[in-house]
């Protein structure tokens, strides 16, 4: 089980396609809001069920808000409870700790790369600087040929 410790207002982003946000932290419940590409099945271990708030993201033109998300959830989540994301991601809030952050524990395949989203952006940004020097130093372009 990987555990990532988060404040409210912090994020955990699962793969290149589900964010997780932890937008408050209440006496028995986090609330907490899942921002994927599309629709991902989302169960409470213990009751099968979770209500689902979906919304989809308002486009201008061409262009979304969030390219990659389409899809919200938001929902409080109780502090012991466990959730299963597109059938194969088990999320399970284990407590606070003493600085007040929540613990969150996951259980993934291997495959799936589980981060914290300000070291994911900076993934990101060593990728796209890396493929930037390749174009520069083989003086070819990334964008597909037309």
């Amino acid at each position: 089980m990987l555990v990532i410790s988060r404040n409210p207002k912090e994020s955990i982003m699962i793969g290149d396609d589900i964010q997780i946000d932890i937008l408050s932290i209440k006496t028995h419940y986090i609330y907490v809001r899942m921002c994927s590409a599309e629709d991902i099945s989302t169960h409470n271990i213990e009751t099968k069920l979770i209500k689902k708030h979906k919304i989809k993201v308002k486009t201008w033109g061409n262009q979304t808000r969030k390219s990659h998300v389409n899809f919200i959830q938001t929902f409080p989540v109780q502090i012991g409870q466990t959730l299963l994301l597109a059938d194969n991601i088990k999320l399970t809030l284990l407590g606070l700790d003493h600085n007040g952050k929540i613990n969150i524990g996951f259980n993934a395949p291997l495959n799936i790369e589980i981060q914290r989203t300000e070291i994911y952006k900076k993934n990101q940004l060593k990728i796209a600087n890396q493929q930037q020097q390749y174009c520069k130093n083989y003086n070819t372009s990334l964008a597909p040929a037309s």
